[in-house]
């Protein structure tokens, strides 16, 4: 494993939001530090959620932003879960509750 550290500038609204949604911890007043990058966070979620999908609870390779990324979700582990590839592709952009509510027809 590589131990490098690296040094990002991030906004306080950020960090305040991966402190709280478990992806990193505070080092000090202007310093966190991350539980998880790019290469730990799935194998994280693909085994915490044992390699079954969130939505339909068949066999999930792959993670989801329940919050989408592309409408500023971040990759926290509150955030991701395990899904399989079809309910990924299917959910999309979507926002979760209204996922949920077109497979299941609740609201979470």
């Amino acid at each position: 494993m590589n131990n490098r550290k690296y040094e990002s500038v991030i906004s306080y609204e950020k960090a305040k939001r991966l402190v709280e949604e478990g992806t990193a911890g505070i080092y000090h007043s202007t310093l966190i530090h991350h539980f998880y990058n790019r290469r730990t966070i799935k194998p994280f979620i693909l085994e915490r959620d044992d390699y079954t999908c969130h939505y339909c609870g068949k066999y999930g390779d792959t993670i989801d932003h329940k919050h989408p990324k592309s409408k500023g979700g971040l990759s926290t582990i509150a955030n991701c879960v395990c899904a399989c590839s079809k309910c990924n592709t299917d959910k999309d952009a979507m926002e979760y509750d209204k996922y949920m509510e077109s497979i299941h027809g609740i609201i979470s």
